[in-house]
């Protein structure tokens, strides 16, 4: 008689490597605005909700907010050092005048024609100035290489 072979045993399945849980995001840090004295208390853990506005309006609310910090400083630096009646004089004001044509491609820009002269300009980006075009009242986003600052 031959001896009985033992049978072979299986071969253990081999088990696919758990995949490493993903890393957790922490939601970003909101920032609390600083308290003021003369400032309502909002409620606790109530959001704040905030319209969202265009890119020229987000443009012109930081502008305006940086003429109010540099008025507010040069005031106060112009009080220490002024009589009260020299502070009321008004800032030079710029004007541009187009060199060019330009087609408003977006509901934020301005239409300008060669000659159009631009007030109330500020230079906003690489190549991007917002200002209001004289000759149609239009206020918005417009290239600053067309336009040439008008002297004095």
């Amino acid at each position: 008689p031959e001896p009985e072979l033992a049978p072979e045993p299986e071969p253990e399945p081999e088990l696919a490597p758990e995949p490493e849980p993903e890393p957790e995001l922490a939601p970003p840090p909101v920032e609390e605005p600083a308290a003021q004295d003369d400032a309502p208390t909002a409620d606790v853990g109530a959001t704040p909700v905030e319209p969202e506005l265009t890119e020229t309006e987000q443009i012109e609310t930081e502008v305006r907010e940086t003429e109010v910090r540099e008025t507010e400083s040069a005031d106060n630096t112009a009080a220490e050092t002024e009589p009260e009646a020299e502070l009321k004089s008004d800032p030079p004001s710029k004007a541009w005048v187009a060199m060019y044509e330009y087609v408003a491609a977006d509901d934020d820009e301005v239409t300008i024609k060669e000659g159009d002269v631009i007030v109330d300009g500020v230079i906003v980006g690489e190549g991007w100035m917002v200002g209001t075009n004289t000759r149609t009242g239009l206020h918005g986003m417009l290239p600053s290489n067309y336009v040439e600052e008008q002297e004095g």
